[in-house]
């Protein structure tokens, strides 16, 4: 009699539990387990201890890891203060079904609060009485800071004063104002964990301490970004083709004359946009329309300023480049006023591109302006061509093409404006 061949065991059904206890090498960094019958594709998430966690969240292309049935590990960093679990999710590579799991992190060991000066910094002085120090905690914390002497035994914590928070493990910089003069000082940073509610301090005692200028006789000159001027653009221009025009940039400070002392500042223009964000710099003191502006408007511009600082031996950089606003006016021109510039132009031997015959078009304007873009690349950069390309289609384009054209303007020729102009 022919024997029958055995049957294909059932699939198991997939399952994914949770098996062993967490262990925790240290107060961030745990390893939890979880056990799978199926080979599987896996993944965890990091999620509050009282989140509702379901197959519904489950997101495949996270879904990177894979696990024979078994028991599987996993390993957990950077876990902040406070109750957390994990959410794990899993498909079974034998019939596709997905399984989610929350494995709660518990029996976290404590751990003692500490702060202290953050390794691999150094006090970093903008002059002899303003120093920027750096500091990391433990825990989570609330902080404040006072000015000792470096050889004080102790000092007293106020919850009152602790009006900063640091997060556990950043490196937290603090800008320490108006160290006293001479030596021995430091400064004491007082905190509360909001762990536990221990109370640390940390002492910084200053070095590299700069030396303080001998010609301090006079009290240092400080400046705000608002106090930088632009003049030459009060009155409404008249944007005929490639005509352009100067503006003069007043840099706060610039003008203020040796010997400098500690903390004497000044701002050096950078560059000028029709952005706010500063999109499409522009660093020369000019505007121009290749095509021409015919209608009269109003426009903004944005010009931007580094602030520096000195320190009794070199000027510094202080912050990120600021900026201020401006507004410019086009007044227009009529189609018979257009035709005595070209006509002038074209009797001063001056080539305006798009009009060389004496007449043009827009696009031939376009054309010879894209031609002149590309071959500047080199020294304007490529993003001079595509703000040409939308230039003037609208008052945004011709905004575009007058910061794109600011590049180019070193190419052309200023028309002398006619006298009957001038008078």
């Amino acid at each position: 009699m022919d024997s029958k061949p055995d049957p294909e065991p059932d699939p198991v059904a997939f399952v994914i539990k949770e098996t062993g206890s967490v262990s925790w090498p240290d107060y961030t960094t745990a390893t939890a387990y979880f056990n799978t019958t199926n080979d599987c594709k896996w993944y965890y998430e990091r999620v509050k201890e009282d989140a509702t966690v379901s197959t519904v969240g489950f997101n495949e292309s996270k879904a990177i890891n894979s696990a024979s049935a078994g028991d599987v590990p996993v390993n957990v960093k950077n876990i902040p203060t406070g109750n957390w679990a994990i959410a794990v999710y899993a498909k079974s590579q034998t019939d596709g079904t997905v399984q989610a799991l929350k494995i709660v992190l518990n029996n976290r060991p404590a751990t003692t609060f500490k702060i202290s000066k953050a390794s691999n910094t150094k006090d970093e002085w903008d002059d002899y009485n303003n120093v920027t120090v750096y500091f990391t905690a433990s825990h989570d914390c609330k902080y404040y800071y006072q000015i000792i002497k470096s050889d004080a035994k102790s000092v007293s914590y106020s919850d009152s004063k602790a009006i900063y928070t640091a997060k556990a493990g950043d490196v937290v910089h603090i800008d320490v104002k108006d160290v006293p003069d001479g030596d021995g000082y430091a400064i004491a940073i007082l905190a509360r964990s909001t762990q536990d509610n221990a109370i640390k301090t940390c002492k910084i005692t200053f070095s590299n301490r700069p030396a303080k200028s001998s010609t301090a006789t006079r009290k240092a000159k400080t400046y705000s970004v608002t106090d930088n001027k632009v003049t030459g653009l009060e009155n409404p221009l008249k944007f005929f083709p490639s005509k352009k025009y100067e503006f003069t940039v007043t840099e706060a400070g610039m003008s203020d004359e040796a010997p400098y002392v500690v903390g004497d500042e000044r701002y050096a223009f950078l560059y000028w946009s029709i952005s706010p964000s500063g999109k499409n710099p522009q660093a020369k003191k000019v505007i121009m329309s290749l095509k021409g502006i015919p209608d009269a408007n109003t426009y903004k511009m944005y010009l931007f300023f580094q602030k520096y600082r000195f320190n009794g031996t070199d000027w510094v950089k202080k912050g990120s480049p600021e900026s201020i606003s401006t507004e410019f006016s086009s007044a227009g021109y009529t189609d018979e006023e257009l035709k005595e510039y070209l006509e002038e132009a074209k009797e001063n031997g001056t080539e305006i591109p798009g009009y060389e015959n004496g007449s043009g078009s827009g696009d031939d304007a376009d054309a010879e302006l894209t031609a002149t873009a590309a071959a500047s690349e080199k020294d304007a950069g490529s993003k001079s061509k595509s703000a040409v390309s939308t230039a003037d289609e609208s008052p945004i384009g011709t905004m575009s093409a007058l910061a794109a054209l600011s590049l180019l303007a070193g190419g052309y020729i200023v028309v002398r404006k006619r006298k009957k102009e001038e008078q």
